[in-house]
């Protein structure tokens, strides 16, 4: 499994094999390069297997999935010196902890199988500046319409919000 970014950011890694049907067969969370990753599937049969790293602080994490639960982001977790009213504007978006996933669809033919998964960041990542606020405002943000508000196990996007990102 290839991932993003650096090897320190990728644990958990969530492990799940769907069959045709979406429904959870085999999963497995591995939290360190220690630890192997065997899932145990039938030979013969379609899966789709999902990986992805999705820090539980930041993300609703179904605990049962099907591959078309959905995971969506928290309230975004902003520093305890946040004032109440910005921590009130602001959702839709992560601080940091991206949510990566990868997708592959296998059928094992033998006892002993392997599949290689390139994950990919589902979030894009924006730098805003303004400049040239008068020296009276106290406060500023972003809206970003028609974001997606949640992804499916198997990363398809759902949903529509309009994000808000308070400025400081």
């Amino acid at each position: 499994i290839l991932t993003r970014g650096t090897s320190s950011e990728i644990y958990p890694l969530r492990i799940y094999a769907f069959a045709e049907d979406g429904v959870l067969k085999e999963s497995q969370t591995i939290y360190s390069s220690a630890d192997p990753i065997r899932l145990m599937l039938p030979t013969g049969t379609d899966m789709r297997i999902v990986a992805m790293v999705a820090d539980e602080l930041t993300y609703t994490i179904p605990e049962n999935p099907t591959s078309s639960s959905l995971l969506t982001s928290k309230v975004p977790q902003l520093q305890e010196d946040t004032p109440a009213m910005i921590k009130e504007l602001a959702k839709g978006y992560v601080v940091s902890h991206p949510l990566q996933m990868g997708v592959a669809d296998i059928c094992p033919t033998a006892s002993n199988a392997t599949v290689s998964l390139q994950m990919y960041y589902q979030m894009a990542s924006l730098n805003i500046s303004l400049s040239g606020l008068p020296e009276e405002c106290t406060m500023a943000y972003v809206n970003i319409s028609s974001s997606a508000d949640a992804i499916s196990m198997t990363g398809e996007l759902a949903g529509s919000q309009k994000v808000c990102i308070p400025l400081q």
